[in-house]
């Protein structure tokens, strides 16, 4: 029978088919917190795969389940100003629940509005899912300081952590220099100990980009893409490495349409859209 601290523990790196797979099998024995828990992982990861649609959760649901919802709903819509009201009533409702914070400050670092990731993420500073969020959303900041300072309190809190290792990855993966290689040997360390996940592949692939090593990188990328042909984070990356590569234009721009029609309100294609313009403008006067 799955356990609910294995379900959690595979969100988490990423192997998100499995989460669905061991949620589905989950028997929380009449213990109603275990079985809110579940279904929140559940689908965070149906979310995660980019299957929204399946996302059913009724009005009257727990506030974590309904804050679950908004973010099935924003990822559909991009809509921010509803989201951000409706989780601002679920803070209230909750009383600071995790899964709030959480859910608020992933919407809000998608949009590049980091202060007000923060501002959520400073009303649970200490459960280790808004901590590990808080990591990244000062790396998101360029603030690798306070990153750091943040990783060595989930260091403290609890060090074998899967999110603590994470954390510590991403950090140094941000510090550069030789720290990319510990980076890199802490990712391909859980990748042997829970095997390669989509979310694993991309984390040894940026290391091996960061250093410069884009034909490594480029094979990392694509066993990602046989997993999950779709994932936008993976073709991201495959056309940066195409790019440095400059094997095939050819084959980076069907890469590159590929990302738009998948997800064309990913920050990186917004950017990416508002460059061009800005070149056209320029070209055009």
């Amino acid at each position: 029978m799955s356990d609910i601290f294995g379900i959690r523990n595979q969100f988490y790196l990423g192997n998100f088919q499995q989460v669905i797979t061991d949620a589905s099998a989950f028997n929380p024995r009449g213990d109603a917190a275990a079985k809110i828990e579940c279904e929140i992982i559940q689908y965070r990861a149906f979310i995660a795969m980019g299957n929204h649609f399946l996302v059913k959760i009724s009005d009257d649901a727990p506030v974590s389940l309904q804050a679950v919802k908004v973010l099935a709903q924003y990822m559909q819509s991009q809509d921010v100003q509803t989201a951000s009201a409706r989780l601002s009533e679920l803070m209230v409702e909750g009383g600071n629940d995790p899964t709030v914070v959480v859910i608020a400050a992933m919407i809000f670092n998608r949009e590049g509005q980091y202060e007000d990731a923060l501002k959520y993420l400073g009303q649970n500073p200490t459960a280790l899912e808004p901590m590990a969020v808080l990591v990244q959303t000062y790396l998101k900041m360029d603030r690798v300081d306070l990153a750091e300072k943040t990783f060595k309190t989930m260091q403290q809190n609890e060090d074998d952590a899967t999110l603590t290792q994470l954390a510590s990855a991403w950090v140094n993966l941000a510090k550069g220099g030789n720290q990319i290689q510990e980076a890199l040997f802490i990712l391909t360390d859980l990748a042997e100990k829970y095997n390669q996940t989509v979310t694993l592949l991309n984390g040894m692939a940026a290391c091996h980009m960061s250093k410069g090593e884009f034909r490594d990188a480029e094979v990392l990328l694509k066993e990602a893409l046989s997993k999950n042909p779709n994932d936008v984070d993976s073709l991201i990356n495959l056309v940066v490495c195409l790019q440095h590569l400059r094997t095939s234009d050819e084959l980076a721009d069907s890469t590159m349409s590929q990302v738009r029609t998948l997800n064309p309100g990913h920050p990186w294609v917004k950017k990416i859209s508002e460059l061009e313009d800005s070149f056209d403008r320029l070209a055009g006067s």
